[in-house]
C-alpha cells in the first residue's frame, strides 16, 4: 500500500508523539495511527516518508476523535514497490 499524508502530533502532557498517515491501495484509503513508546522510537516514526510503500500490521477500530475507522498500527514495514510486468505483448 502506498503511504500518504504524514503528520506528527506531540502530546503536551507526556511529550510523546503520535504519527498519523493515510495508506492507499488503489481503490480506497484508511488512516493509520502509530504511537511513540512500547517499542516504537522517534527514529522508527521518522523512518518512512511520503510516497513510500508500506505493509501495516495492526487493528481496525472506530476512532471517536476522527469519527471514522482507523488502523492502530502495531508494526509498519517499508517494502519495495511491486514491479509491473506486461505479459500480453511480444
Amino acid at each position: 500500500m502506498k503511504y500518504l499524508e504524514l503528520t506528527f502530533i506531540e502530546i503536551r502532557k507526556t511529550g510523546k508523539t503520535i504519527q498519523t498517515f493515510s495508506i492507499f491501495d488503489g481503490t480506497d484509503a484508511i488512516s493509520v495511527k502509530r504511537f511513540e513508546g512500547r517499542g516504537v522510537t522517534k527514529e522508527d516514526l521518522s523512518s518512512i516518508r511520503d510516497g513510500d510503500y508500506v505493509r501495516i500490521y495492526g487493528t481496525i477500530s472506530y476512532d471517536n476523535f476522527a469519527k471514522d475507522l482507523t488502523c492502530i498500527a502495531s508494526n509498519v514495514v517499508k517494502i519495495e514497490k511491486a514491479k509491473t510486468v506486461d505479459f500480453g505483448r511480444s
